[in-house]
């Protein structure tokens, strides 16, 4: 990151468009009241329609994987899904 990052205890009184490195989340961007990921951190996007199909072109990223081609995929926004390694694909830049 080439911005500065600032350093603050309380972070509900930080700036918008403040970065940190959250450790289970990664960089994290403050926008408004929210804490939102910075894209570079999800390089997949869910693919399937048949399941999940509101999450269809979200970024996400694995976890985790598993046998049989499984994987745990998160999103966003906390949300964890197992699935197979089919239902994401890289993002487009």
């Amino acid at each position: 990151m080439d911005d500065e990052v600032a350093v603050t205890d309380d972070l509900e009184d930080a700036p918008d468009g403040m970065r940190i490195f959250d450790p289970e989340r990664g960089w994290i961007e403050r926008h408004g009241s929210r804490w939102v990921p910075i894209a570079g951190d999800w390089p997949l996007v869910w693919h399937w329609r048949v399941r999940l199909p509101e999450r269809k072109g979200q970024r996400c990223r694995i976890r985790c994987r598993g046998a049989m081609n499984s994987v745990l995929v998160e999103f966003p926004d906390g949300f964890t899904v197992l699935t197979s390694r089919y239902a994401v694909r890289k993002a487009r830049q």
